[in-house]
């Protein structure tokens, strides 16, 4: 799939233009439920949120906060054998601008050929579009439960994207894909781009030994972004980081400063603060809500879900009947906004986005609703009433 899309045919991510529909229609009361990160109760943790108007006075670093830096190597080093220094971390504006920085930097290297994972965010193909990078898909049918059964790869130079945990299916990559993974791809010129933005949201327990695949050599070759956005529950922040071997951090200072002259100072200095903080009960608070609502739509049963290893999100699938006009009644008559599959880079179009990363209430507000547009059966199951525009 070669990329030839102008930037006048990219246009508002589907997100922006539901939000955008459902404030025209119902104003204050519209209800957002396409949001896929965690919503958590901050003011329960005692940070120091004064300002210092002195961080104001000057343009940071194009690699960021040196402090920042470092916090991050250590909280990565929990995760990764590599014996991280912030020489190994470059900040950014979030993840996606993480993405496009590294996709930027590789272009410049020869790189022309991007594999995605299908289904997955969709930013990836975007930001492949907008570089001018051609772009193919690799299946994913169960995530990355048993990956890379048939992949194939010709192409001796490539980039090849892993999204583990994966948006939208809560799975993760094991040892076993890996294995295979590294074995495709074999002395091949290849790089490989981890987005790991959910890492630390993971209910089963799990360990990949990275450093029995990641070699120092293959070190210089991988690329790994991340961000506060969805394991801390602050995409307001935006801060987002870059991590790789050092030389590789020193060639993509350049595509940061030139497409951001530095993250803001106020941020950066606030992102420290929240790093020094033991978030660990979020992801037990987030397990709790993830099994609270599979429970609530269990009497539902026109809808098929399982519930995730890990992030925030379920994809329910629709069971006899069509999911566009389903959630344009729940937008239009109810003022709730929930996400289609379709938004999705790959074939999810009879499924829609729930997540738990909601309070309570307001969950429980959602499948109330829902639970209005079926009707109750003999046997106490819900089927969809028939007043579907």
């Amino acid at each position: 799939m070669k990329s030839d899309t102008s930037l006048k045919e990219i246009q508002t991510t589907q997100i922006q233009s539901l939000i955008s529909l459902g404030k025209e229609i119902h104003g204050c009361d519209f209800k957002n439920f396409l949001d896929n990160f965690p919503k958590f109760s901050w003011s329960n943790f005692d940070i120091d949120l004064s300002i210092n108007m002195k961080d104001f006075e000057y343009y940071s670093d194009a690699t960021g906060n040196q402090e920042l830096r470092k916090r991050i190597a250590r909280v990565e080093n929990l995760k990764y054998p590599f014996q991280l220094q912030k020489e190994n971390i470059g900040l950014t504006n979030g993840s996606t601008h993480s993405i496009f920085v590294v996709l930027f930097y590789l272009k410049t290297l020869g790189y022309k050929k991007v594999y995605l994972p299908y289904p997955s965010f969709s930013g990836y193909k975007h930001a492949c579009e907008i570089v001018g990078l051609e772009y193919a898909p690799y299946d994913l049918p169960n995530g990355y439960d048993n990956p890379f059964e048939n992949l194939s790869i010709e192409e001796e130079k490539f980039v090849f994207i892993i999204n583990t945990p994966h948006n939208p299916t809560g799975t993760y990559l094991k040892e076993e894909g890996m294995a295979k993974l590294m074995t495709e791809l074999g002395n091949k010129d290849y790089r490989l781009l981890f987005d790991v933005v959910y890492d630390q949201l993971v209910y089963k327990e799990y360990q990949l030994n990275w450093g029995k695949f990641i070699s120092p050599v293959h070190f210089s070759r991988c690329f790994w972004v991340s961000s506060l956005s969805k394991n801390y529950g602050l995409p307001g922040i935006r801060i987002g980081w870059v991590m790789s071997d050092t030389e590789n951090i020193e060639r993509i200072e350049p595509f940061i400063e030139t497409s951001l002259m530095g993250v803001n100072n106020v941020a950066q200095n606030l992102a420290l603060k929240i790093l020094q903080l033991d978030t660990n009960v979020f992801k037990d608070e987030l397990k709790e809500r993830r099994d609270y609502l599979c429970k609530s739509l269990m009497d539902i049963d026109e809808l098929a879900y399982r519930p995730p290893n890990s992030g925030t999100t379920i994809m329910v699938k629709a069971l006899g009947f069509k999911v566009e006009p389903f959630l344009s009644e729940l937008l239009i008559k109810h003022g709730i906004g929930l996400l289609p599959g379709s938004a999705y880079y790959g074939d999810l179009s009879h499924s829609f986005r729930l997540s738990f990363g909601y309070h309570y209430s307001e969950m429980d507000c959602l499948v109330e609703t829902m639970k209005r547009m079926f009707v109750k059966g003999v046997k106490g199951k819900r089927t969809l009433k028939k007043t579907q525009p």
